[in-house]
């Protein structure tokens, strides 16, 4: 292999010997095909051993509502899979998704006088209504511009045939205009109008701010406010026909909202005085208004920048607040925030609180990739409440090869969990591992209790479970973001290009994939995002920079014979692709191209040698001169095994489900129907039973399937 890549000319003969024997075998192998025919397979799943989803739970919930008559019954909103139900109070949970365009879910909300009323908006799917609580759903979206998103929802509590949801259009293409609309419905949802639109007041402004948040007062229903992007807070006083902007006298500073970057807003029930309060993204952390906004009072919450995506108000206790944030967790006032505490979860995102409308010291949160948790005493101490909440975005997964049973799977945004029994329940296991948004978890070919976990912006773990402790940072050798920066050309790296300076210069630099060799176990590398890749020689421990450098590597993989051979796929910033392969430890790479765009997958046969690749336009196979598609054409295939005992079945993930062939590529049939629709992550075949394959997504947890 080594002298093959050295020497083109000698690997074209190698490589047309061993493909016209492997093609020659192939047309042998079926018999009764005319030349030129194929024979087409179909997936054989065994009976008595249906698919499974085995976990894990929780992922990212995006909103929380109680059923107010009924407060056992709460929904969840997920950012993938759907709506979930739960009867119990959140400790057990059901999909109800039944009749969505989609299954990100941007908001909820309960219709207080008819609460098996529901409403839902979907990303970019405007808006769905249930009226059998939430078993199934109809798109309720006359009048709602294209391709919208509904961030919020807001029912009169006097008349539920009034309805106001905010929105942004069809533009969610990182640019203006972005066409907020505040639409009104006047029947259940029928119909829509339009109420406020051009938000800023400019007409020339291309911007057209949007609405993050609605909240209409308990005790004066003409009474709203809406939380904006950034342009801070409105109010309508005539039930939404009319509305003006209200962040104070800007003469004042200290009585004005001069953060407006809006994204809550709740309202305190006070018939003598229109209280409100507003969170804000970029940092300030809430205002408080008792005279319906004319005047905004900065609260003080003693935490260093305090990035808010959610308030709950406590009715039965007028003046405690809960804020979901994302820097300091769940933090509490219980003096209409005067003082604030933090109340848990200070190291997860938290989206969203909802507040048990009967019992205050009930509480849910739902964060961004770390489940759902569970407080019974106010938020002093908290628990995930998320059995059956299939919403889990798994990147990796690996078999115990000693012990039948044992799974460990890397999640993003909760870590490292494994089970015991199959996947029928989990357990965490993040001590130390100071980012629980994992990227990749890979197994020591020869250390079976030995990982190492790539995190999202904390570098490299290492996890011996037979000696323990677990996790410890591996940063020997490891670039950090300083060094990142150093590669940029000088009139990026400066203060006035803020952008390209990192906020820890000595955190670790991105890590995107890592592998062994199959061939020497001491010998792995290491891909990072902008900086190249870099080569162990002691299984991990320690790690050197190879000769590339700069770019960004999405995968790796191995020659299974030859320790000095490697093969990356880079996918840089500026749009361009390409496979290299060395075959002398890392001191110099070849360029073997791309044509499929972005690879996210690298398969290897060794005999004869061929490279697969799952790109953005199906599989591709490289045979030493150039590269074929295979398809399935059009699909991004995100990840690509090959079958241990048979080099003709190839499993490839996609964004939308699954496919298996069983003639190397030139054939392809759909996979599981269970993953029609979800994108696939990691595919991993039981070592001690071929027939078993997990599918890992990024919105279901893990399927397993038995295929023969």
């Amino acid at each position: 292999m080594i002298s093959a890549l050295r020497k083109p000319t000698s690997l074209l003969a190698l490589l047309c010997l061993a493909l016209a024997a492997f093609f020659a075998f192939h047309r042998s192998a079926q018999p009764g095909l005319a030349e030129g025919q194929q024979r087409h397979y179909l997936p054989m799943m065994q009976r008595g051993s249906p698919a499974a989803w085995i976990g894990l739970h929780g992922g990212s919930i995006t909103c929380l509502v109680y059923d107010p008559l009924n407060p056992q019954i709460v929904y969840a909103g997920t950012w993938g899979a759907g709506v979930f139900k739960s009867s119990d109070g959140g400790l057990t949970w059901q999909p109800s998704s039944q009749g969505l365009g989609n299954l990100y879910i941007q908001s909820l909300a309960v219709d207080p006088l008819h609460p098996t009323t529901l409403y839902t908006g979907i990303y970019k799917e405007k808006l769905y209504k249930s009226v059998d609580g939430g078993l199934t759903w109809f798109l309720s979206s006359n009048g709602i511009q294209a391709e919208a998103i509904v961030y919020a929802i807001a029912v009169d509590p006097l008349n539920s045939q009034i309805l106001y949801i905010a929105t942004r259009g069809i533009s969610n293409n990182g640019a203006a205009p972005w066409n907020g609309i505040l639409y009104k419905s006047y029947d259940g949802g029928a119909s829509w109008w339009p109420k406020l639109e051009n938000i800023g007041n400019n007409p020339d402004d291309p911007f057209q701010d949007w609405i993050y948040s609605l909240a209409i007062s308990p005790t004066s229903p003409n009474l709203i406010y809406a939380a904006t992007h950034e342009h801070g807070a409105y109010r309508s006083t005539n039930y939404g026909e009319y509305w003006q902007e209200i962040n104070g006298d800007p003469e004042g500073e200290d009585t004005m909202i001069l953060d407006e970057s809006g994204r809550a807003v709740v309202v305190q029930p006070d018939p003598t005085r229109a209280i409100a309060y507003i969170g804000v993204w970029h940092g300030a952390g809430v205002y408080k208004t008792i005279d319906g906004g004319a005047e905004w009072q900065h609260l003080n919450l003693g935490l260093y920048y305090v990035s808010i995506y959610g308030m709950a108000h406590d009715n039965l206790q007028p003046g405690t607040l809960y804020l979901a944030t994302g820097r300091h967790g769940v933090v509490k006032s219980t003096d209409g925030g005067t003082t604030w505490a933090v109340k848990g979860l200070a190291e997860t995102l938290v989206y969203t609180v909802a507040i048990h409308p009967q019992q205050s010291n009930r509480l849910l949160a739902g964060t961004n990739g770390g489940g759902l948790y569970r407080s019974d005493d106010g938020g002093e101490t908290w628990a995930h409440s998320q059995d059956g909440l299939e919403n889990a975005y798994v990147n990796a997964l690996l078999i115990d090869p000693l012990t039948p049973g044992l799974l460990y799977a890397a999640q993003y945004g909760a870590g490292f969990a494994y089970s015991e029994d199959h996947g029928e329940t989990w357990l965490q296991m993040n001590n130390s591992l100071s980012d629980l948004f994992l990227e990749d978890l890979i197994a020591h070919p020869t250390q079976p209790y030995t990982f190492f976990a790539l995190s999202r912006s904390a570098g490299l773990f290492r996890c011996n479970l037979a000696s323990g402790p677990c996790w410890e940072p591996v940063t020997a050798g490891l670039p950090t973001q300083a060094e990142l920066t150093s590669l940029l050309p000088a009139d990026f790296a400066s203060p006035e290009n803020a952008r390209f300076m990192p906020d820890q210069p000595d955190a670790p630099a991105t890590l995107l994939s890592m592998a062994f060799s199959p061939a020497d176990p001491s010998v792995a590398y290491l891909g990072t995002s902008g900086m190249g890749i870099y080569r162990s020689t002691n299984g991990g421990l320690t790690w050197q920079e190879t000769s590339m450098k700069t770019q960004t590597v999405s995968t790796l993989a191995a020659h299974p014979t030859d320790p000095l051979t490697f093969f990356a796929a880079t996918n840089d910033d500026d749009g361009s692709a390409d496979v290299w392969a060395t075959s002398n430890g890392g001191n110099t790479w070849q360029r073997l191209g791309m044509p499929g765009g972005y690879a996210f997958s690298l398969v290897v046969s060794a005999d004869p040698l061929l490279i697969y690749a799952g790109t953005h336009n199906g599989v591709y196979r490289f045979d030493g001169l150039s590269w074929a598609a295979l398809g399935p054409a059009g699909e991004t295939v995100t990840a690509l095994v090959m079958h241990p005992d048979d080099p003709q079945r190839l499993y490839a993930g996609a964004s939308s489900g699954a496919y298996i062939s069983y003639d190397a590529g030139q054939t392809w049939q759909p996979g599981p129907a269970a993953l029609a629709g979800i994108s696939v992550q990691a595919i991993t075949i039981d070592p001690a039973d071929p027939a078993v394959v997990y599918f890992s997504t990024s919105t279901h947890g893990i399927l397993r399937v038995h295929i023969k």
